[in-house]
Parts: C-alpha cells; sequence; structure tokens
C-alpha cells in the first residue's frame, strides 16, 4: 500500500502541477507560438602493469590513499551491483504519472523553469567549486573526521552491512566465461550460506547472470531462493538484466534491459518487485536512470563513481543522501531518494570509513594475503583475544563515516568484483563479522547497533527514524537536480575516453535498436490481426532482447572490455540484427499478402547485410533484369515521412514508379570505389519516398532505355572517367550545394564546410578534422577509460591536398573529401520531408595506421553563445547545460553525447544529431567539437590491463541542423538554462538517424505477389510530440495475447519554425479506440514502465502523457 501511496501522490501532485501550467497559458507570452504552431494541419499518408586474478582488478586507479611505497600493488576493483527487491504482496501501485487533462501545456511547459528549484543543482555548483585537491589525511581526497560519543546518546547508531558481489556481464572475461568460473559458485554458495543462518543478508542485481544459473537447479534449490526473498535475505535488487552504462546508452535500451529482467523476475519470482536501485560501478551517473526507476515503483537507489570534489562538498554539507528531481519536473513528482557513497571506492577498504588502512583489515578475503592490503596489515580471524580490539577500530570507522551523513542509520556495503566465489571466503567473511556484531550489540556502551541488512532494511530503517512514509523523501534532506558527469577518481584523471573508445561497436549498438524495434512493432501487429507469423520469431526476438541488453553493461557499450570480449559482443549484435531484419521481414510479409497468397519462405532481400561481425554494413547490388524489381519500404513512425532512399542497382538505365505505375522523380548517383573511382557495374538510385504513419509503401525499380538522370561529378586535386557521369574539374570560387531550404558552402582547396545559409540568415560554419596526441609519459595515460591529451589538439588538414568529389543531382548533392584518416562527406537534399532542413554528414573512419591519437570532428561557428553554454544530451531523453570549466582541464570539459549537442543565441541553434554515441566539447564561444576514434597503446591503470588498438574501419553519422529563432527576443537567462529542448523538427530530424526507414526487395520469383501496395498499420498518426519508444509483445502465451506500448511525450522548444511537419498537437492525448487499422484493442490497461504493476485500466480507451514523461500500456486485443 506504501507503494499505492506514492503513485497516487504523484497522480495528484501532476493534476495540480498541469493546472497550474493552463493557468499560465494565458499571461505566458509562448501562447501566440502555440496558437500559430497547432494550426498545422493533419499528418499524411600494451598493458602496463600485472594484472591479478579477476576479483583483484580494480576500474579506479591505484587509490590515491595508498602509501607511496606500496604505489604498484595492484589493488580490488571496488565494486557492488545490487538494487532492492522485496515481496510484495500488497495491492499494485498506481502510476507516478497524471490523466490530467490538457489541451496547451506544450510551450509553456518548456518555457518555464520548474516553479520548485533544487536545493543543489549541478551545473550551478561546477561554477562554484574549486576543484582544488588537499591532501585529507587518511580520506585522501576529503578531511579528517571526529565525532562526540554524546551525538549517539539519543539515538545510537544503526549499522546495516550488506554483503553483496558485483558480476561484470563481460569484462576480461566473456559472460558465459565468467559464469562458469566464478558466477555459478557465488550464487550457489551464498544460497546455501543464508539458508544456514537466517540473520544471514545479500543482494544481487545481475539478472543475466541468475537466469544462466537459474536454468540449471532443480524445483528444490528454485524453492530455496524463493523462500530466502520471501524471508528477507535475498534481496534482487535494480532487476535489471545488467547495470546498465548511463553515459552511452539509449533511453530505449536502458529501458528495455530493465523490462527483461523484470519480466524474467515476475516469471520466475512471482511476487517479488525491486524497491532499490543498486548502480555503483558505472562512471558518472545520470537523472535519466533515476527517472527510469521511479517510473519502475523504486523508491531508492545507491550510486558510486562521482568526482572526489563533489563528493567532499556533498559530504561537508552532509548531502550525500538526497532527493534526485528531474530538471523539468514542475510539480515535484519524479523525486526518487539517493545515496551516494563517500569514498574512493566500493570495495572493502573504502566503505566501513574513511580509513582504507583499517577497513582492509576488515576484508576476510584477505586474511592469507591473496589478494594482500596494500596499505601493510592483513586482516586476522576474530577470536576471544582479538574481538575486544577489533570491535572497537571497526565502530570507529563506523562512527566516523556517520559523521557525513544527516541520520544515524548507516549503509555498509560489504562485498567487490565476483566476491564469495569459494567456501572459505564466504565462511570467513560472515563468521568473523557476526562474531564482531555479537560483540558490539552485546555492549551498549558503544551505542551502536549492528546487523546484516539488505537496501529495503537500510532505507527502511532510514525512513522510520526520519518519520516519513516509503513513497516520501526522509524529511530534512536536501533536493539535487542535474548529473554526475564527468567522473574524476583522482587528480586530473577524467573518465571521458570511454564516451568514445570502440566507436564501431557503439554505431552497432544503435543498429540493433533500430532493428528490434522495428521487428517489435511487426510482429505485434501481426499477432494481434491473427495473421500467420514465423513461429521462430519469438525466440529470436527474445535473444535480440537479451543481446542487446547485455551489451548495456557498463564494459559492454563503453568500449571497456577485452578483445576477445568485445568480439563476443560484436558477434551477438551482429547475429541478433540480422535476425531482427529477418524477423520483421517475415512479419511484414505476413501483413502484406493475403495467407492465401503467402507461400511461407520469406519473399524479401534483405537491402543491406553485415558481411562479417567487424565489417561495415553492405548495400545488396539489386539486379534489375529485364522486368525490374519491386521495393517494399517501412516506416516504423507513428507519423508521416517524406524522405529520400537510396538504392543501389546495378544498371544506369532505371526509373521509379509509385505503387500505381506514376514515374517517380529519381536521380543516379556515382558509387565510389575505395580507390576514388567511380564504378562502372554498380549505380545509386535516389528518389523520395512517401509513407504514412507506420506504414508501408510500394516502388518499382523498372527498366528504360533512358534512365534517371544523372548527377553531375566534380573533382578536385583528382581525377576520373566514368561512361555514364560527367567528370569535370571545379572551377572558381567556393562549392556551393543549394536547396530550396538552405545553402551550404565549403572551401575549394580542402571540400570541408564554411557557411550555411537558411532563408535571410548567413551563419558561420566552419569545418576542421583535428587530431590529438594521447599523453603517454609518466603514470597518468590515456586508455580505453580516460582521456589525456598531451595538450590541445591540432588539425590534420593543413598540408595535405586531399581529392575532392562533388555531386549535385536534383535531388541530393554531396561534397566528399579523402583525407588520410577519415572520408568525409556532407550532403543536403532536396525533400518536402524534415531532411530537407539539415545537413547530412557522414564520416568514414580508419585511424589504424595510427598510435595514441585520438580524431574529431570539430565546427567553429559564429553563434554567440553566452557564458559558453552550450547542451548535450542524456540518453537521448533530454538536455541539460555544459559549460566550458577553466579551472578544470580540457579532458574534464568533454561530456557524453548519445545523440545530440546544440549551441544558440538570439538568433540561430545549431544541433548536431549523431547516430552513435561519442564524446562532445565546446572549448570556445561557438565551437562544438567531437570525437571519432581513438587509437590507444597504453592501459590507463584501470584494470583493463590493454590499450584500445583493434579500431575498425568505421562509419558514423550525424545531421546537422541550422534554425532560426522565430522571435529574436529571448532573455539571456533563457539561453543558459539548466535545460533546453529540442525543438519539434530537431526532434524529427533525429529520427531520421535513429530510426530510418526500412527497405525491403522482392526476390526477382516472387515479383507477382499481389502485396497491399500502400497500407499504414495505424487509422491516423500520433500528435508530434507523442513518440512510440516500443510496441513490445508479451510473450507469455503462444501466440501472444497482449503487448505494451510504451510512448513518451516529447518536451520541445516552439522558438522554432516547424515546416514541414504536418502532424497536429493534441495536448498528450490519444485515443486507442480504432487507433490500429489491421485489429482493435479491446483492453488497455496503465503500467508501471516495466509492466511489472498494473494499474487502472482506461475505461474509455483514451490516455493522456504529461509533457516529457514516458508510460507504458498494456493492450489487448
Amino acid at each position: 500500500m506504501q507503494s499505492m501511496s506514492k503513485m497516487v501522490f504523484r497522480r495528484l501532485m501532476l493534476r495540480k502541477g498541469v493546472a497550474l501550467l493552463l493557468a499560465l497559458v494565458f499571461v505566458v507570452s509562448t501562447v501566440g507560438l502555440y496558437i500559430a504552431f497547432v494550426n498545422v494541419t493533419t499528418d499524411l499518408p600494451t598493458a602496463d602493469r600485472q594484472l591479478q586474478p579477476a576479483e583483484d582488478v580494480s576500474k579506479s586507479s591505484y587509490p590515491p590513499d595508498l602509501p607511496p611505497t606500496t604505489a604498484t600493488f595492484p589493488q580490488t576493483r571496488e565494486e557492488e551491483h545490487a538494487s532492492t527487491f522485496e515481496t510484495s504482496l500488497s495491492a499494485s501501485p498506481a502510476r507516478r504519472g497524471s490523466l490530467a487533462n490538457s489541451t496547451a501545456d506544450e510551450c509553456v511547459f518548456s518555457s518555464a523553469q520548474p516553479k520548485s528549484p533544487a536545493d543543489i543543482e549541478m551545473t550551478r555548483l561546477f561554477d562554484t567549486l574549486p576543484f582544488d585537491n588537499p591532501d585529507g589525511g587518511v580520506w585522501k581526497q576529503g578531511y579528517d573526521i571526529t565525532y562526540k560519543m554524546a551525538s549517539f546518546d539519543e539515538h545510537p547508531l544503526e549499522v546495516f552491512i550488506v554483503p553483496h558481489s558485483h558480476n561484470d556481464p563481460g569484462w576480461l572475461k566473456t559472460f558465459e566465461d565468467y559464469y562458469t568460473s566464478q558466477t555459478r559458485s557465488i550464487l550457489t554458495l551464498i544460497t546455501d550460506a543464508l539458508a544456514a543462518n537466517s540473520k544471514r543478508r545479500f543482494i544481487w542485481a545481475e539478472i543475466s547472470y541468475l537466469d544462466l544459473w537459474w536454468q540449471e537447479q532443480g524445483s528444490s534449490r528454485r524453492d530455496q531462493f524463493r523462500k530466502l526473498i520471501e524471508n528477507g535475505q535475498m534481496e534482487i535488487v535494480t532487476g535489471g538484466w545488467v547495470m546498465t552504462d548511463e553515459a552511452n546508452s539509449y533511453y530505449y535500451a536502458m529501458i528495455d534491459q530493465l523490462i527483461e529482467g523484470h519480466s524474467w523476475i515476475k516469471q520466475n519470482l512471482p511476487g517479488v518487485t525491486p524497491h532499490s536501485g543498486w548502480s555503483i560501478d558505472p562512471f558518472g551517473y545520470n537523472p535519466t536512470l533515476a527517472y527510469i526507476l521511479g517510473e519502475t515503483g523504486m523508491h531508492n537507489m545507491v550510486i558510486q563513481r562521482v568526482h572526489y570534489a563533489i563528493k567532499k562538498h556533498l559530504a561537508i554539507n552532509k548531502a550525500l543522501e538526497f532527493g534526485w528531481r528531474q530538471l523539468w519536473d514542475h510539480s515535484k513528482t519524479t523525486d526518487i531518494f539517493c545515496h551516494l557513497m563517500p569514498f574512493y571506492s566500493y570495495d572493502i577498504p573504502h566503505t566501513c570509513g574513511p580509513d582504507p588502512k583499517i577497513c582492509c583489515q576488515f576484508d576476510f578475503k584477505r586474511i592469507d594475503g591473496n589478494p594482500d592490503c596494500p596499505w601493510g596489515v592483513r586482516p586476522e580471524a576474530i577470536t576471544d583475544g582479538n574481538v575486544v580490539h577489533k570491535a572497537e577500530m571497526l565502530a570507529d570507522q563506523y562512527r566516523k563515516k556517520a559523521q557525513l551523513f544527516r541520520t544515524n542509520v548507516l549503509l555498509v556495503p560489504l562485498g567487490d568484483d565476483f566476491r564469495y566465489d569459494n567456501q572459505r571466503e564466504v565462511n570467513d567473511q560472515y563468521t568473523n563479522y557476526e562474531r564482531l556484531i555479537g560483540y558490539i550489540n552485546s555492549h551498549p556502551e558503544m551505542k551502536m547497533k549492528v546487523q546484516f541488512g539488505t537496501l529495503t532494511e537500510f532505507f527502511k530503517a532510514l525512513r522510520k527514524h526520519t518519520g516519513t512514509t516509503e513513497h516520501q523523501i526522509p524529511a530534512g534532506f536536501p533536493i539535487f537536480s542535474g548529473d554526475f558527469f564527468t567522473y574524476c577518481d583522482r587528480e586530473m584523471d577524467y573518465w571521458s575516453g570511454y564516451y568514445t573508445s570502440r566507436p564501431f561497436h557503439k554505431r552497432m549498438d544503435r543498429v540493433l535498436e533500430t532493428n528490434l524495434r522495428v521487428a517489435e512493432v511487426l510482429y505485434s501487429v501481426a499477432v494481434a490481426k491473427k495473421v500467420p507469423v514465423d513461429p521462430s520469431t519469438p525466440v529470436q526476438l527474445t535473444k535480440a532482447r537479451r543481446n542487446l541488453a547485455l551489451f548495456q553493461h557498463h564494459d559492454g557499450i563503453t568500449g571497456t572490455a577485452k578483445n576477445h570480449v568485445v568480439m563476443d559482443y560484436t558477434q551477438r549484435l551482429t547475429y541478433s540484427i540480422t535476425a531482427m531484419k529477418k524477423a520483421a521481414a517475415s512479419s511484414a510479409q505476413s501483413l502484406l499478402l493475403a495467407p492465401r497468397h503467402n507461400p511461407g519462405s520469406l519473399i524479401f532481400d534483405i537491402e543491406e547485410i553485415f558481411p562479417a561481425a567487424d565489417s561495415l554494413p553492405q548495400k545488396i547490388v539489386i539486379d534489375i533484369g529485364a522486368t525490374g524489381r519491386t521495393v517494399v519500404i517501412f516506416n516504423s513512425l507513428p507519423h508521416s515521412r517524406h524522405q529520400v532512399v537510396l538504392l543501389r542497382v546495378n544498371s544506369h538505365k532505371v526509373l521509379v514508379k509509385d505503387a500505381v505505375g506514376i514515374l517517380v522523380p529519381c536521380q543516379l548517383s556515382p558509387v565510389w570505389s575505395k580507390e576514388n573511382t567511380i564504378s562502372s557495374e554498380e549505380f545509386e538510385v535516389v528518389f523520395v519516398a512517401s509513407l504514412g504513419a507506420l506504414g508501408f509503401a510500394t516502388y518499382q525499380l523498372v527498366p528504360a532505355d533512358k534512365g534517371a538522370p544523372p548527377a553531375s561529378v566534380e573533382l578536385i586535386n583528382h581525377s576520373t572517367l566514368s561512361a555514364v557521369f560527367q567528370t569535370q574539374a571545379h572551377v572558381g570560387g567556393d562549392i556551393t550545394l543549394t536547396t530550396s531550404h538552405l545553402t551550404a558552402s565549403f572551401s575549394p582547396d580542402k571540400g570541408l564546410l564554411q557557411h550555411v545559409e537558411i532563408q535571410d540568415l548567413w551563419v558561420d560554419i566552419s569545418a576542421d578534422l583535428v587530431m590529438y596526441q594521447s599523453k603517454h609519459s609518466g603514470n597518468e595515460k590515456s586508455g580505453a577509460y580516460l582521456f589525456l591529451p598531451e595538450g590541445e589538439a591540432h588539425s590534420i588538414v593543413q598540408g595535405q591536398k586531399p581529392a575532392v568529389m562533388v555531386t549535385k543531382g536534383a535531388l541530393m548533392q554531396e561534397v566528399c573529401t579523402v583525407f588520410s584518416v577519415i572520408t568525409h562527406c556532407v550532403q543536403v537534399f532536396e525533400s518536402p520531408g524534415v531532411e530537407g532542413k539539415s545537413l547530412g554528414i557522414t564520416n568514414t573512419v580508419d585511424i589504424r595506421q595510427e598510435m595514441d591519437k585520438e580524431l574529431a570532428m570539430r565546427f567553429a561557428t559564429s553563434v554567440h553563445n553566452m557564458e559558453g553554454v552550450y547542451y548535450t544530451d542524456l540518453n537521448g531523453f533530454q538536455l541539460v547545460r555544459r559549460r566550458t570549466v577553466s579551472k578544470l582541464p580540457l579532458q574534464g570539459n568533454v561530456y557524453p553525447m548519445p545523440s545530440a549537442a546544440l549551441l544558440q543565441d538570439r538568433s540561430v541553434r545549431i544541433t548536431l544529431f549523431t547516430a552513435q554515441p561519442l564524446g562532445v566539447s565546446s572549448l570556445k564561444q561557438g565551437w562544438l567539437e567531437v570525437m571519432l576514434d581513438r587509437r590507444l597503446s597504453q592501459d590507463d591503470s584501470r584494470g583493463l590491463g590493454q590499450g584500445v588498438t583493434d579500431n575498425l574501419y568505421t562509419r558514423e553519422m550525424f545531421k546537422l541542423l541550422v534554425e532560426e529563432r522565430k522571435h529574436k527576443t529571448a532573455q539571456p537567462s533563457d539561453l543558459t538554462a539548466t535545460l533546453a529542448y529540442p525543438s519539434l523538427l530537431g526532434h524529427h530530424t533525429s529520427d531520421v538517424l535513429l530510426h530510418p526507414l526500412q527497405t525491403l526487395v522482392v526476390k526477382p520469383s516472387h515479383v507477382g505477389l499481389p502485396l497491399f501496395h500502400t497500407h499504414s498499420l495505424l487509422t491516423s498518426p500520433f500528435p508530434c510530440d507523442l513518440h512510440l519508444v516500443n510496441l513490445r509483445s508479451i510473450t507469455d502465451s503462444d501466440p501472444p495475447t497482449n503487448a505494451a506500448m510504451i510512448l513518451h511525450r516529447r518536451g520541445f522548444d516552439c522558438g522554432y519554425e516547424t515546416e514541414p511537419l504536418t502532424c497536429s498537437l493534441e495536448g498528450g492525448k490519444l485515443s486507442l479506440s480504432n487507433i490500429f487499422s489491421d485489429f482493435s484493442v479491446t483492453k488497455a490497461v496503465s503500467t508501471s514502465l516495466s509492466l511489472l504493476h498494473e494499474y487502472e485500466p482506461l475505461p474509455t480507451l483514451s490516455l493522456h502523457v504529461p509533457p516529457m514523461e514516458v508510460q507504458t500500456y498494456k493492450l489487448s486485443w
């Protein structure tokens, strides 16, 4: 019932907040912008140290608190992995969201800053913190802690020791290798240890490993495990498939891995729900995951890896426990209670108190010196002869640690990476602590009660101490907003390298996301329509979900694993990308063919394939033949699209017709070889496809004596001949690409962008390609985690005479420049869709001949961004304020860019959208700089034990959108606020990158089949600001009878034009009645984000999503 109270409370608060916002509509100037907007018409159709065993290796460098004489000792890797599960037999909680009415809240919401600002706002804190690092004594990065025993008179210290084991699903070993060598034993030994003593506790986080173990267990062992959870001895925390990275992951994948874990729990551990998040090893944190956890029904979370200067500041102010609120929260309903571990690491030497030399003596795995304590004093078994002394030592650390918090309820994690994997360690840890606990608790003069505990028990005791209920932030605690990037664990060692490490694989992540989502949507609709589907699809969907989820692990998508582990991830990704393309094609076939015409075997060729796990995807060459070919294109977005399609064909004598035989304007473009010659066997046919919401469209590629008009080709510093394309040397001044919307100018010698003109607005955007030399002297070096440059970057353009190829046609124009390590191409499109408003950028990167270098793309613009403020996104979910801080080193001013970064002033906004996560900075006013790839021979002493030298030929894609502000009266505070929103056009531009059109080529033997040529799966498009995150089948029956519809109402800035969007705004409302064209929704139930809790059904099948919220509905048909 406490969970219910929290959700109901949030619903009421959101209603009040929305009502206040609506009242403001009449007095806020942006209402005029809104009215103008909603009049839009309806939508249309090498290692540098010895490694220890895995459990003793640390991702952190040698701790700053190590004595100088031991600086060469390896140190434990300091992690915990947990998040709380608790048996819940109470009624399901209610959604934190609201069904409140809203008609005109979009612009008011985005233009108004929250009325209740946080007590601590991170971007402002960065402005005031000195970021110095004086020696703090035993707590090197902190300060000397003292206490008075009298402070425990009224409330004795209540200590919860929480045993845990952090199990990485891949890092130095592969996922399966870790399981067979360590994790299997951990789960078995802990289950036996807890069963032997009811006072023992343990928390577990990684469902991916629990699933492997569960498959091997019989019914009695499974029952034993369930009983431990029911007894409150075992708590499964967070419940995600992995402990997700928070810098590079996209919010779709973060949610999906959580759904996968929670679905497993629901199936195998009925009645168990997570109440706390446990995220102790990701290298920095952001509010997106805090929001997601709250939306699944969790009330608490624990984090660890935060900049040491920030930790110290929060400790001084007793603000290490706080309510974490979203920056965009107008109604104080997104708060989740967060505990930040105060010291250097989550390993045992850094969790009992401020002195690691003492705390290490209470890590009883180290009794035999394997691993040893780097501070020179090993633990001793607790006996009657030493228990008094040892208990006093430990209690003193507990009391000192307690001085950093606001209550006398203390959390003390007890674990590390892959701990408790042998019987001796299990016995030594539990039995020695039991002797210490027994002594302390039997001596009241110590004013302390110590017990093994779970996170739920800790947070429950803390709330009891403060007199607050489960759904509330405990009384007297501060509210925090913002994120915790970029993480620094010591000195100037900023963890900004992993934002870019292994970009090939980061791109593969997004490719799998796209293809999985498409397969999910098409399969769900096909099942609901009750048409025959491929029986292997559910199994393949589950594999793909889990392979994507596994890669979200904070050593997966981060690019921070051993080479062979990276290859294991890559093979999983490649397998599932291919499987999802086939699954989507199969479901599409079932939807487009009447059952009597469906031959069963797949009638489609997949237009883009991965020939190998470590190679770029390749487009198939479509053989036009004598009779032509049919292609089917699918739009996976719930809005109509007009978008340029590029198909590779084997003949230049080709035209394009639509489904009814009408010629479609098209263009023939050259295909360039690696030698920069024009192919005489392959060509690219270009045309604009028009598709409805979740729509299919069919086009014919037909042979013709006079084919599509060929593009012209201009060359600089290069020559090549072609029988089809007219080639000539470029003469004159700047290279210009012009469409009906924009003109882009390029330097005539280097072929790099210089200016963009939209309407009457001229914007300088000078592109450059720069290289950083990695620091390679001393102990501090760039590696997979760290970015440590040897000064500023230098341009690689100077001194080169690159080959420049300019292609100009009626629909697409392109400038490609070939440098030694990168081919840089910029495209513009003549399209009635959003693609026509932006520049496309494709970089094909190959730095395999370089070493200890880091490549970046820089744009120096004329944008006068005030105070150097710019914005980067967090997981594709929200934008947060950034500013280059002079007191930080260069590497400390690099931030993650999962999908976008922008600069703005009173006249113009420039947004760079990316199809893959990378690092970004703005080192000078008007600059945006994106890291592209890094090749490093060195290990950065964070445990990996190698550099990053397995670079691959990598393709990266971007969209550059220049927008003129409609009204030039924006106040400085509006341009430097703590958060920003993309424009609606910006959101839809990002969709072009992240949700590309899917093309299926009908095999020659099936050209005559009667396909439904133009078909939309929706009867009407969704509102412009409502995004279909997923339509995910719920495979609890065969065939499935339910699907989860996940919706995100995007916040957007109304200060920019929306043309050419033709969708409408409906105040977050959507009616599910007859929304699908092929079936009817008979029931819709609102649920928690991960589907663990079911709330109220929608009586009229109508729903409302407040701005920025993500909501899940369980649909039945």
